[in-house]
């Protein structure tokens, strides 16, 4: 199975009337997950979620209900057979299917503070972001550079025991047997999927959530 990946934007949520009427749809594990975020912000970007991965699920006819939590926290699939990953960032929603483990990870493009690099990226990826002069496609850079380590290490499950800095994304097709990609849209945004399988599709799914 080749690795689906989708997209969507948050902004439909944001009139209450839509908002209230897809919250009705959603699962109850979806629901209490919600009601958990303080900010109303954060319930659109989590009620997004909950609906972007029921129509990814619904594309290869699997219920979101079938969603269990693993021990680790992470959500899975009860029949085993399929997986997914949720990110979330701005006013974007980004979900991965496969067929095997898979990680994906959006962020809005803004301004980075150069000195979380010092701290998480490796030395390698230090210095690719050293050797850029232009100010706005170093910081363009950075974002590039944290989808895809954190696309790695949601792909790969194990969490904080995994550390962002253990490991390098420059010049490499894979890292430790997991593959990448990434998408561009120009949207002010970074996209990246990871998983055990080069298989990802090229183009991501833009999806209204309406």
């Amino acid at each position: 199975m080749k690795t689906k990946v989708y997209i969507a934007d948050t902004c439909v949520l944001r009139d209450g009337a839509a908002f209230d009427s897809c919250l009705a749809r959603v699962s109850g594990e979806r629901l209490n997950k919600i009601n958990r975020c303080a900010k109303h912000d954060d319930k659109i970007r989590s009620l997004a979620a909950g609906l972007l991965l029921e129509k990814a699920l619904d594309n290869i006819g699997i219920s979101e209900r079938e969603i269990r939590i693993g021990d680790n926290g992470k959500p899975y699939l009860a029949n085993g057979a399929i997986f997914f990953n949720l990110s979330h960032s701005g006013e974007r929603v980004m979900c991965a299917v496969s067929d095997m483990e898979v990680g994906c990870d959006v962020q809005k493009i803004g301004i980075a503070s150069l000195k979380i690099a010092d701290r998480f990226f490796s030395a390698s990826e230090r210095q690719l972001l050293n050797s850029i002069e232009d100010e706005s496609a170093k910081i363009n850079m950075f974002y590039r550079l944290w989808t895809l380590k954190e696309s790695y290490i949601k792909a790969v499950g194990t969490g904080l025991k995994t550390t962002l800095k253990s490991f390098s994304v420059t010049a490499q097709e894979n890292v430790n047997g997991y593959y990448f990609k990434e998408y561009y849209i120009n949207d002010e945004y970074a996209y990246a999927v990871c998983g055990q399988s080069s298989n990802i599709d090229n183009l991501a799914v833009r999806v209204t959530l309406m």
